[in-house]
């Protein structure tokens, strides 16, 4: 049997505020293998940000706060750590890259403190040791002129470098799960192609399992092991890579991979999906995705679908019922 790194089991992660209860994260289970990488994926809204924020355990309390279900990591379920227990893990065995380092960063410290913080948390290190090995993470995540860089602040460097300084950090402890938060967000191609090129390289060189949050359909096909196909908080479908890019079951996943820009199309148009991801507190009935679903039936308006094994990998639909045209009734 596979080496299981991260295993998620029906999760739930809600937020308390004035207009109600908000489900963000409903019933999401997925498992990471060591040195695997995970791709998850859907539209803005979809629970993408917060399940990785519930697994690092990094919720703004009590507003948000997991509400039910495992985060298995090492043995541990995380969700039942104590704040001090999380925080010699966080940064250590499980780091996270977020999506905007400009506010990830401390603005008032310079880079190279920053990361030889990390050192000196985590492995107890003296300054001078940990400033040595900081030095050394800026070299491995390619800035130029290390020496500069260290002591410089995040407003002087670039987009692409303040993404690998905070590479740099969350790689700095060797972590055995990195999780990674839409890391090219706001980067010019370029870049992007260099910051996905540096976490491959660095995820084959340290063994590390990978989680990769992103829109972009293309850098899941091109680095990811399986994929995860979230949608208003739930999962949808999951499967290997080449199943789900090879066999998509669900509409909402036909959905994405249409949109995505094809060469040769001539007319210049691209496969929209109708309509909108819903209100958090104002969820449909039914299947989440029956009001933008070109196959939706009575049933999907009456009944959520459970998460079930078809053609080898899962999926959340009625289509794959044997009932489903008894079941269904007539369109709609």
């Amino acid at each position: 049997m596979a080496d299981i790194c991260l295993e998620v089991k029906n999760l739930q992660t809600s937020f308390f505020t004035d207009r109600g209860v908000a489900a963000a994260v409903d019933d999401v289970s997925f498992s990471v293998e060591n040195g695997e990488t995970l791709g998850i994926v859907g539209e803005s809204g979809s629970g993408k940000s917060v399940t990785s924020l519930s697994i690092m355990r990094l919720l703004q309390e009590p507003t948000g706060r997991i509400t039910g279900g495992e985060i298995l990591f090492d043995g541990k379920d995380l969700a039942k750590l104590t704040q001090k227990e999380m925080r010699a893990i966080r940064g250590n065995r499980i780091s996270m890259i977020f999506q905007e380092p400009m506010t990830a960063l401390n603005p008032v410290y310079t880079v190279g403190r920053q990361i030889a913080e990390v050192y000196r948390i985590h492995e107890k290190l003296p300054k001078r040791v940990a400033n040595k090995k900081a030095l050394e993470m800026l070299s491995m995540v390619g800035i130029p002129s290390p020496e500069q860089r260290f002591k410089e602040y995040p407003h002087q460097l670039s987009g692409g470098m303040r993404q690998r300084v905070m590479i740099a950090i969350a790689l700095a402890c060797s972590p055995k799960t990195l999780i990674a938060d839409e890391p090219t967000t706001a980067l010019d191609v370029t870049i992007q192609a260099q910051i996905l090129d540096l976490i491959k390289d660095l995820k084959d060189r340290l063994g590390t399992s990978v989680l990769l949050i992103t829109h972009d359909l293309g850098v899941v096909s091109d680095m990811a092991d399986k994929v995860l196909v979230m949608y208003a908080g739930s999962v949808v479908e999951y499967g290997t890579r080449d199943e789900i890019f090879g066999n998509m079951l669900h509409p909402y996943t036909r959905g994405l991979i249409n949109s995505i820009p094809k060469m040769g199309n001539d007319n210049g148009e691209l496969t929209a999906i109708e309509g909108m991801v819903p209100n958090i507190y104002d969820m449909p009935s039914g299947c989440k995705f029956n009001p933008r679903c070109p196959f939706a039936k009575s049933i999907c308006r009456e009944k959520r679908p459970a998460l079930r094994d078809v053609k080898g990998h899962k999926v959340r639909c009625f289509m794959y019922d044997e009932n489903w045209e008894k079941e269904g009734g007539k369109d709609e």
